[in-house]
């Protein structure tokens, strides 16, 4: 079965020269409440005149400029806490407006990655060495006079998780540099190299080298140990999932392969993407006011790009920035047409949401895709579109989110391995690919190297396995209750906390990561499943009404 649906759901954030020294930061399970829905929370335009990109070395003299301003006053005896907060917003102003600069790129490089390949990897270059630099000058700071008023502001203009990641990083390492850069290179040659297995292989045989390498000089064995936690700041480790993924092999597998393996997705076709913007529209007003409004404003002002260009990869994601006060989100998506893009349109708008609605500097790649994956959910409990096809829109939606936790084990399996063995040549990785397929029924899915996460985001694919497992326990909530899906959804979308963990615990949510939770959710999709031939059947508490209250 060819796995569509699996295409890359990339923010900047997910980028590796945003993200290549991030760091591990636990929120336990406290009393944290998520923040309101702030009330300025619709993106801004994007100018044909924001696309008059800057020049790198330029930017990289201001910012030479502004670390070199910063460095004398947060090591002077005579700095004061305000005259830190000053220096430290400045670089803050800076990273905001490197951040827009590769979204706004990132969006022209997704859309015809040749043609702008050279432009994106000068951007991508600076803004590593932004991070790595920032990463040596906050640590010189902490060992300084005024490590206090050093960290507070750090925390202030760059969150707790970056600061978290930039006090235990390893830095001021020349050879660290130079494997960013190429580990740049290498995830670049994904797009513009051809997709042959041998070609794909090289490419990914030389990032496990690299990253090893990159892992070993943080201090870590191998990159499955730094690369799974660690660079996806996450409070659960590979031992932590090794119950989830034997759970997956005995029980979702099955029931993927009794229920969904044969289902036919539903009728959809449109003729623009207009037409497609226009019959979803109604769904996302039924979710709340602030959802329509937003799904409104992103349609007028061509924030969707759904565009069929024969230079546009098979890479759907949306991009909002962090750092800036000056909002901005797109979704860019590659249009397979029909139903796929509708389901694949829900699910970009979950990211849109968060960053809008939600602006945190504490991102989460678990909980990001749980925010759209459970949006997914909701709509399959209430599509408010294709009348009399609801069976078929539940069945594409559930076995997308059990294939999202089979492909999620499989690929984890697989690079967990890799990494941790580090194959020499394209017989080794295929043999580990082989393994992993046999255990969770993958044979004939499409092949490990179409997929872009390997490449550029390693170990992402977990995110997608827990949160669909939550997204799962939303569709059987709103089967009893729309209303305490709907808020079970809204909490996690408005959560301003990193840690799967953490969170589950803070909002007294169910757990992919717990066993009995995982049986519940499991015993439950069985039996909404299985009460007559392995035919969905949509009984009366499934009738759900129109709209939230």
């Amino acid at each position: 079965m060819q796995r569509k649906n699996l295409e890359i759901m990339a923010v900047a954030a997910v980028a590796i020269a945003v993200c290549a020294l991030a760091s591990f930061v636990m929120f336990g399970g406290d009393d944290h409440v998520p923040t309101v829905t702030d009330p300025d929370y619709l993106p801004n335009p994007i100018t044909d005149d924001m696309r008059d990109y800057p020049d790198a070395e330029e930017a990289r003299a201001e910012m030479d400029e502004l670390f070199a301003a910063y460095i004398d006053t947060i090591l002077s005896d005579d700095a004061c806490g305000d005259e830190i907060m000053e220096r430290t917003q400045s670089l803050g102003d800076l990273y905001g407006d490197l951040e827009i600069w590769y979204g706004i790129m990132l969006w022209d490089y997704s859309r015809d990655p040749s043609t702008y390949s050279v432009q994106f990897m000068e951007c991508s270059s600076v803004i590593n060495s932004f991070d790595m630099t920032l990463n040596d000058v906050v640590q010189r700071g902490l060992d300084g006079p005024n490590a206090d008023e050093v960290e507070a502001a750090v925390i202030t203009v760059f969150g707790q998780m970056k600061f978290e990641s930039m006090s235990s990083s390893a830095t001021d390492i020349p050879e660290l540099a130079e494997l960013s850069e190429r580990e740049l290179e290498l995830c670049d040659m994904f797009y513009t190299t051809p997709s042959t297995p041998d070609n794909m292989a090289a490419i990914f045989l030389e990032l496990i080298d690299v990253r090893n390498r990159i892992a070993e000089l943080q201090g870590y064995e191998n990159y499955s140990e730094y690369g799974f936690t660690m660079k996806n700041c996450r409070d659960f480790g590979p031992d932590d999932v090794a119950g989830f993924m034997d759970a997956v092999a005995d029980r979702v597998v099955p029931l993927y392969y009794s229920y969904f393996d044969t289902y036919q997705p539903p009728e959809y076709d449109y003729g623009c993407p207009q037409q497609l913007f226009n019959d979803v529209s109604q769904f996302f007003h039924s979710i709340s006011e602030e959802f329509g409004r937003l799904y409104d404003c992103m349609v007028e002002n061509d924030l969707i790009d759904f565009d069929d260009l024969p230079t546009k990869p098979i890479n759907t994601y949306t991009w909002g920035n962090i750092y800036s006060d000056t909002r901005y989100a797109y979704i860019c998506a590659y249009p397979y047409g029909g139903f796929l893009d509708v389901r694949g349109l829900v699910h970009e708008f979950g990211h849109a949401a968060n960053y809008c609605m939600n602006p945190t500097k504490d991102w989460d790649y678990d909980i990001s895709e749980s925010q759209s994956q459970g949006l997914e959910a909701l709509f399959a409990l209430d599509p408010q579109m294709l009348d009399g096809q609801m069976e078929a829109v539940r069945s594409d939606v559930l076995s997308n989110l059990l294939a999202n936790m089979i492909v999620a084990s499989c690929f984890t399996e697989f690079e967990l391995r890799a990494y941790a063995e580090g194959p020499d040549t394209q017989e080794d990785l295929e043999a580990l690919y082989a393994e992993a397929v046999s255990r969770y029924g993958t044979e004939g899915w499409s092949p490990w190297y179409y997929h872009s996460q390997l490449f550029g985001n390693p170990f992402y694919f977990m995110s997608y396995g827990v949160s669909a497992f939550n997204a799962l326990d939303i569709f059987i909530t709103g089967l009893e209750d729309r209303d305490a899906a709907l808020d079970e959804y809204m909490s996690i979308l408005l959560y301003d906390r990193n840690g799967y963990m953490g969170m589950t615990d803070a909002l007294g949510i169910r757990s992919a990561l717990d066993q009995e939770d995982f049986d519940h959710v499991l015993d439950a999709l069985e039996a909404f499943y299985s009460q007559a031939d392995g035919a969905p059947i949509i009984a009366d508490r499934g009738v759900i009404p129109s709209s939230a209250s």
